[in-house]
């Protein structure tokens, strides 16, 4: 992982991670390097210097590999989320799914392949927004829909309403 300090607008970081990039509010796979670039009117010389970091990150990063003490000792919310997007460690990401950050808890919410005990925890989780993206999830278990059918709030029983099973 490369961490390029207050690099955009001088003063958010870039964020490398494997394949990943997390710069400003965006994360995205490096495939869309020129689109976001173009979107946010990154100037060339920085773009040169993302894609020169990346090139230089290759094969670095292991998304299997247990990154908590990495990301406790960088404590870089840019890193965090880009990790819970990135990772494959069941480990580290039912760690993340604990986390303060609700979006952290979030990029995970919206993985696509989240292990059931994950599932489970973030169906309950004490933000409308993380449930609501659980909600929408086509993987859902009945269990779970069942309980999310009856969320205290409004938007996440109205995703649920909306899906065949309960029919």
């Amino acid at each position: 992982m490369i961490i390029l300090k207050n690099r955009y607008k001088n003063t958010t970081d870039i964020v490398i991670y494997e394949n990943w990039i997390s710069l400003s509010y965006k994360d995205f796979h490096i495939d869309q390097l020129d689109q976001v670039c173009q979107e946010l009117h990154i100037k060339n010389e920085l773009k040169q210097e993302i894609l020169e970091k990346f090139q230089e990150n290759q094969g670095r990063d292991n998304v299997d590999e247990n990154v908590l003490e990495l990301l406790n000792e960088h404590k870089n919310q840019r890193l965090n989320e880009i990790v819970a997007i990135a990772t494959n460690n069941f480990d580290v990401l039912n760690e993340m799914s604990h986390s303060f950050d609700m979006h952290v808890r979030w990029r995970i919410a919206n993985r696509q392949i989240l292990p059931y005990p994950i599932l489970k925890r973030l169906s309950r989780d004490k933000h409308w927004k993380i449930r609501c993206e659980i909600a929408k999830r086509d993987d859902l278990p009945l269990e779970i829909i069942e309980q999310l059918s009856k969320d205290k709030f409004h938007s996440v029983v109205e995703i649920i309403a909306k899906r065949d099973v309960l029919q």
